[in-house]
Formats: C-alpha cells, structure tokens, sequence
C-alpha cells in the first residue's frame, strides 16, 4: 500500500531537518563549554566530554576574541590533519602562512575541526558564530553520506526503485538524497553568516584517484543470467590485464559496464588501467572518479571517506553566492600537478594529505582568504614558500602510519612498499618503531600488555596513539613484508627476525590453527568475507549477516604458518547454497597446486584429508577454494531482496558461492 501511496505522489517527499534557529544564550560549541568571566565569555574544554577529547583539536581554552581578526576553521579528519596531528595540523599551517602573508602575528585561527564530522558540521557553524569569527573556512564533504535506506520511511522509495531499475535505481536514489542533504547543509550555513556579513570559504576535498583502489567485489544482483556473464568476464579481463593486452580488457570492461550499469567500481579501475596505458589522463579520470562514486548505493559494507561528484555539484551551486566562495581542490590539485592525476605525492591514503597536500591546500585557502580580508591579490604559487612543514621524524611517522593503515583497507603491495621507504627516507629513526610493530604483530601476547607495546612510546611522538589504539594485531603477511624488506634495504636486520618470530608463535607443530580467525583470515584481501570476525573496537560486524563465514567472490583464499616440514590435516565444514539436487564439485589448492576436488551441496558437510608434506613451504602458505559456477537467474534474488527489506535490512545483495562453518588446519604425524 506504501508502494501504491507512492505512485500517486500522495506521500511527501523526503525533507531535510529544519535549521538550527540562532539563540543569544551561549551554547556548548564542540567540546567547550561557555563561561563567563568578568562580562566575556570564554569556551573551556571540560571533564563532562573527555570522551570526545582525542576526535578535536587539543586546546583547553578559546577565549575572547582579542584580536584584529579571527579565522575560524571546521572540517573533518582531513582538516584535522589525521596521521600527522596533534604534532601538525592544516589549522596550524593555515595561521602562520596567513600570519607570514599579512605581516599579522596577531591573526588567529582557531581549530574547530573534529575527526568523522558529518554534515552536523552546519550546527557547529552556527553556534561557533559566538566566537566572533572575521572570517570562517569549511573544510569539509568526505562524511556526507545517504540516510539510512533501509529506515521505515524510505523502504517503499528503496523497495519501488531496485524493482522498477534494479540496484542502478538504488544508486541514483542513494545519490538523490546526499545531494539533497548536502545542499540543505550548505544553504543553512551559508544563508545564517550572509546575514551577519561574514566571508566563508568552502574548501572542496579531493580523493587520491592516482592510487587509492577500493577492494574487488563482484556485481551486485543483475537481471537474468548477467551476473554469470560478467564474473566471466572479470576474470578474463584480470588475466588480460597480467598479460598487458589492454585491448581485450576495453572491449571485456565495456561489456561488464553495459551489464552492471555504472554499480561496481572494479569495472571502472580496469578501464581506466586502459585509458592511462594509452596515456588519456582525463579518460582515466573519468573512469577513476566514477569508480570512487559507483558503491555509494552499497549500506552492506563500508567506503571509505571521500568526496562524492553529487556532493562536489552541492557545494558548488550552493556555496558560490553571498558571503561565501569556494576553492577546489580538484582544480588547485589538477593545476600543481601539471594535469597529472592526484596521488601519493599529495594523500597518505584515500582523503588524508600528506604535507605536500597540506601545504598546498592551505596555500590556496591563505591566498583566498587575502582577499577577502584586505583585498590583496595573490595566487597559491606565489604563498606555497610561506607555509610551514614540519620535523622530518614527525612527516616519517606520518608515513609510517600511511602504511599500517593502507594495509589494514587492503591495498596493494607498491602502495605499501612507497610510505615504508618514504618513512625510512624521511627519518632513520623510524626503524626502531618499525622493529616494535613487527614484534607486536606477531606475539601472541595481547597488544597492551606486551613488551613491544610497553617500549613504543620511547620510539614515537604521534604514532603511540594509533599503533595501541586503533591497530589491531594480525599476521599482516603484506605489510610485516614488505617493512622487514625497506628495514633490510635500510642496513637493519629484519627478515630473519620475522621469519623466527612467525615460526616461533604460529607453526602448527602442537597446535590447531583456525583460518576463520580475524588474525589469520584479515591477511587476505577478501573484506567482504571478513565482517562477521572482525573484533568489535573496528566497527564492521554491523555489516555481518551471520556468524559463518559466506563466500562473495568464485575463490576463498586463507593463509597459515608452518615450517613444512610435516603433512598437514584439514577439517572443512561447508555448503553450497542454492545448490539443485546434483552435487557440485569445488577444488581445493594448497600454494596454488590443485590438491582435491570434492562434492558439496546444500547441505552441511564435513571434510577431513590431509595434505602431504611436499605441497608445503616454510613460512607462509595459502589456501585456495575455487566453489562451482552456479549459471542462475539472480532476477528472482533481487526480488526476495525487495520483499526482505522490512525483516532483513542488511540482506547482500550479492550472489554468495560458498558457506563455511569450520575450516582448521593442523599438523599431523
């Protein structure tokens, strides 16, 4: 009957909150609370929101405004100057090329911007109004994410879009409502300071299209037996690319686009492979944009932050009017790199700047700024000289931190390989933090209470906080690898080390190891695979339909540690779902030989063999399940998506191969 009610445009449409009304009673701004002292108001950081405190800038006091002008700055991670802060920060370097440009050591900026801000940075804005700004820069559109789509009142709107245009619908509808949100934030912002006269200066962000790739998944639910089509065609596109024949993976990339519509990413990365073969920059931009925005229809999994083209449309058309300008990033980065896509040189991972980026960001945002504040005309080229960087020890545990974190979003291993030689380049000191990580990765100790941990403070300044807060132990075969690899290159002993400390903690001799466990399965690039195990301080088990593993993608792969030196034994527990009657044949490889071929169906079943010592090696070793292609008609899963949408709000909406309950693997006599 929704549905129905729909159709006849009886129902309204989705509108946004209503704007934050200005009041004259002092409010909280952030974390400060308002005081006032001997008629002046000032803003203290208070006990009540310690919680907060690390997610904002580390000032215990903003007091009156004492000076002849006053920057305030709001934004996001980014503007935070995540990986870098609170040692250097965009807020800091923003107040001493301003204060250098305008010969004003009393110009102040004071730093408003909070990691993981959303477009709740519109009520900020207004009450930060009392902090008596001349000037306000925003920095800001990373977060500014869809509703909830599967909330009660958007299911008929979700449920009659993926019925009449499939998931392309979903998209466009996902992409509808965060053009809409943005739009209304921009308006409030905007519409509130262009009555009190004050300039605001939008900064647009920018993603790292050079380098950042979002994980392989496969299409989502197509019509009729496209989705067959286009897994076959994936596959022979990844084995064209391997061979350079970027003729064949244009003519595959174009047909897997015609198929999916414009919904998976990984279609869009292997066309621009081709356009950047061929040297077409803005073909490859294209494609690269498009791939950063084709999964913003997906509430199954987690993206990581970036500035969508709806969103950039928002800020452009809504904040070019009235006391507000905007600067790009997009441009100001396209003009510095001479048309050269933006990359590594620019972004530690995929939104936050290295220093580079930093400075030349705040360089453009100082010369705007000018501008508006005295009229003088000046151009970033001629400011980028102005603008603070920072000790070499501070940029190379920024580049450290890149690594971990851009191992821990799977990204591939040059990428790695590039900030662990950049930290080491930048500060030899680096090594020591380094030899603790690899140390902490691979005790079995927990991370808080284990020697490495105790000592890594004596080694880092900003690198503490995130090593022991957001790190999460794992056999991390590529990013352990590839740092005991620059750590050699470097003069320092290291891939010996790992190699004991593996062998010493995780070779099966006595032990049943289980390939299900976040340590171990978290070393192979299969994210989707992985919600349901992840521990709970990372957030992602939300994205978990059940508590077994569920197979996304054609192949499984797993990863162990032994000395190879004794056969092994496997116990697999697994199913085929949707399997017919018939029983359905799935291979398993051991370091990529074929080792058996076994039956499965839809049923639970139970396997136990062994696997002979000559297929092993000393160290690590993969596991590889090829599952059965299943030729089928995902119409009617798309349809029972639909119809689970009010009971199952997370239910993928992609075809799934394999189920696994248990799957160990143990040494055997």
């Amino acid at each position: 009957m929704l549905q129905l009610l729909r159709l006849t445009g009886m129902l309204l449409p989705y509108q946004d909150a209503a704007p934050t009304p200005a009041t004259s009673t002092p409010e909280r701004i952030g974390i400060w609370e308002p005081q006032t002292v001997d008629g002046r108001v000032s803003y203290l950081r208070t006990p009540a929101t310690i919680a907060d405190w690390p997610w904002w800038a580390n000032i215990a006091r903003i007091g009156p405004k004492q000076t002849r002008r006053r920057i305030l700055f709001l934004g996001e991670s980014v503007a935070r100057g995540w990986l870098y802060e609170p040692l250097y920060t965009p807020a800091m370097v923003l107040q001493t090329t301003l204060q250098r440009l305008l010969a004003d050591t009393s110009l102040e900026v004071v730093d408003l911007a909070r990691t993981d801000m959303s477009t709740e940075i519109k009520d900020l804005a207004v009450k930060a109004a009392a902090l008596e700004p001349d000037a306000v820069v925003i920095f800001a559109g990373n977060n500014w994410r869809a509703p909830d789509l599967t909330a009660d009142n958007l299911l008929p709107e979700v449920a009659a879009a993926l019925r009449e245009e499939g998931v392309a619908g979903l998209k466009r509808l996902a992409e509808t409502h965060i053009g809409r949100i943005a739009a209304a934030a921009v308006r409030q912002v905007r519409d509130f300071y262009r009555e009190r006269g004050v300039p605001i200066l939008w900064l647009i962000p920018e993603f790292n299209l050079g380098d950042w790739r979002d994980w392989r998944i496969n299409a989502p639910h197509l019509r009729g037996n496209a989705n067959t089509e286009w897994l076959a065609c994936c596959e022979d596109a990844q084995l064209a690319l391997q061979r350079k024949d970027f003729a064949t993976v244009s003519a595959l990339g174009e047909r897997m686009l015609a198929l999916d519509q414009g919904t998976n990413s990984y279609t869009h990365t292997l066309l621009a492979e081709v356009r950047r073969h061929v040297g077409d920059v803005q073909g490859a931009r294209d494609h690269l944009e498009a791939a950063r925005d084709a999964r913003v229809w997906d509430w199954s999994q987690p993206l990581s932050p970036r500035c969508l083209a709806v969103t950039r449309r928002a800020l452009l058309e809504e904040a070019s009017s009235g006391t507000s300008s905007v600067l790009d990033l997009s441009d100001l980065f396209r003009e510095y790199l001479g048309g050269d896509l933006p990359d590594r040189r620019l972004f530690l991972d995929y939104c936050h700047l290295t220093v580079e980026g930093i400075r030349l960001a705040m360089s453009g945002a100082a010369a705007h700024l000018a501008r508006i504040l005295t009229r003088r005309s000046t151009s970033w080229r001629e400011v980028l000289p102005l603008s603070p960087a920072p000790e070499p020890a501070v940029e190379a545990e920024g580049a450290l931190l890149a690594a971990v974190h851009s191992a821990h979003w799977w990204q591939p291993h040059p990428t790695i390989e590039h900030y662990c030689s950049r930290a080491l380049q930048l500060s030899p000191g680096v090594a020591d933090t380094m030899l603790h990580l690899l140390e902490l990765q691979t005790t079995p100790t927990p991370a808080l209470l284990s020697r490495p941990a105790s000592e890594l403070p004596q080694h880092t300044r900003q690198a503490t906080q995130y090593l022991l807060g957001y790190n999460i132990q794992q056999l991390d075969v590529v990013l352990l690898g590839v740092m005991a690899s620059a750590l050699e290159k470097s003069g320092r002993p290291a891939a010996s080390m790992l190699e004991r400390q593996r062998l010493k903690y995780h070779d099966l001799h006595g032990r049943q190891i289980d390939l299900l466990s976040f340590y171990y399965l978290s070393s192979v690039a299969q994210p989707q695979e992985l919600f349901w195990v992840t521990p709970p301080e990372r957030r992602l088990r939300q994205f978990a339909t059940v508590d077994y593993y569920r197979a996304f993608w054609i192949e499984s792969s797993f990863t162990f540690v032994a000395r190879g030196n004794r056969p092994v034994g496997l116990e697999l527990t697994c199913r085929i779902p949707d399997a017919d009657g018939d029983a359905q044949m799935f291979e398993i490889f051991m370091n990529d030989e074929p080792v058996v071929s076994l039956p499965g169906g839809p049923r639970w079943r139970r396997y136990s063999l062994q696997v002979e010592q000559r297929w092993l090696r000393e160290g690590i070793n993969s596991i590889r399940i090829r599952w059965p292609a299943r030729p089928a008609d995902q119409s009617e899963k798309l349809l029972q998506v639909i119809d689970s949408l009010r009971r199952e709000r997370l239910r993928p909406l992609f075809q799934i191969f394999g189920e696994i309950h248990t799957f160990t693997v143990a040494a055997t006599a």
